[in-house]
């Protein structure tokens, strides 16, 4: 074999060698370029999932919150609502047959019925004796 033979031989081996050792770290850096993908892809789903649930949540509470308030307003305008027409039946009770008003309180006071209220306080005052009002009133038959 000569010198030219045994260059172009070795040489060929290392061209060969080279072309093992690219294929081998193509497919190592494929490897690692799809896993890092593959790692990115999942930290971006998740990153992306926990930012809509707290987003979600934050909106749920939010609307939670302002409905529970509606509610509470609503219910403390009806209880206001309710507080001051019996004051206001009580003091038409008060100023027109003075004598029922003990009689009268603890039946005026446990009413929770609006419309019943609204029509003692416009009533009452119409009423012409004590009798009539206490009649009106329910406190006698």
């Amino acid at each position: 074999m000569s010198y030219a033979e045994v260059v172009d031989a070795v040489g060929r081996e290392r061209l060969m060698e080279n072309a093992f050792l690219q294929e081998l770290f193509g497919e190592r850096e494929a490897r690692v370029r799809a896993d890092a993908e593959a790692r990115g892809r999942a930290e971006g789903e998740a990153r992306g999932r926990a930012e809509g649930e707290a987003r979600g949540r934050a909106e749920g509470e939010a609307r939670g919150r302002a409905e529970g308030e509606a509610r509470g307003e609503a219910r403390g305008e009806a209880r206001g609502r309710l507080a001051s027409e019996r004051e206001l039946c009580l003091e038409a009770i008060a100023n027109n047959h003075p004598g029922l008003l003990a009689a009268a309180r603890p039946v005026v006071e446990t009413c929770s019925d609006t419309t019943l209220l609204k029509k003692w306080i416009f009533q009452v005052p119409k009423t012409t004796s004590a009798a009539e009002c206490a009649r009106l009133l329910g406190l006698t038959n």
